[in-house]
């Protein structure tokens, strides 16, 4: 009797397992952490990082402006600026910026900002590079200076 009560439970047990059929949404998210880092994996090549990086690019450019929105694109650039591309480094940094200015996130601002002076400053150009680093952060010290009192 309880041999067939066991078998009678793993077959129905069998019959009520399905295959769950993920749709696209849930594998790019899947992918995201493996395009981060295969876009910043010196074996790869540059082309497949580039393509990587986009990829992840792709994906973060249509969410939700939240913090983490904002760190992941903040990745993205930096994955950039390791493979000396400082064009799309400069165009994602600026709409992290964007992004950190509708949301009133001043940290992201002055992170932006500073990126934004990386390129300059390899770019050559130091007066648009101080532009950039100089008052971003004495308004990065002011809110500290305000979350401290």
């Amino acid at each position: 009797m309880k041999k067939t009560v066991l078998l009678f439970l793993g077959v129905l047990f069998l019959l009520s397992c399905s295959r769950k059929k993920l749709d696209y949404s849930e594998k790019t998210m899947d992918s995201i952490p493996i395009y981060l880092v295969l876009a910043n994996e010196d074996s790869v090549s540059y082309q497949k990082r580039m393509v990587y990086n986009k990829k992840a690019f792709d994906v973060f450019i249509n969410q939700e402006n939240d913090s983490m929105n904002r760190v992941n694109l903040f990745k993205i650039a930096n994955r950039y600026f390791n493979m000396d591309n400082m064009e799309e480094y400069q165009k994602t940094t600026r709409i992290v910026l964007e992004k950190a200015e509708r949301s009133d996130d001043i940290l992201a601002i002055a992170k932006a900002c500073y990126y934004l002076g990386d390129y300059y400053a390899d770019m050559m150009t130091r007066k648009d590079s101080a532009y950039f680093f100089i008052p971003n952060q004495k308004d990065f010290i002011k809110k500290q200076m305000t979350v401290l009192i």
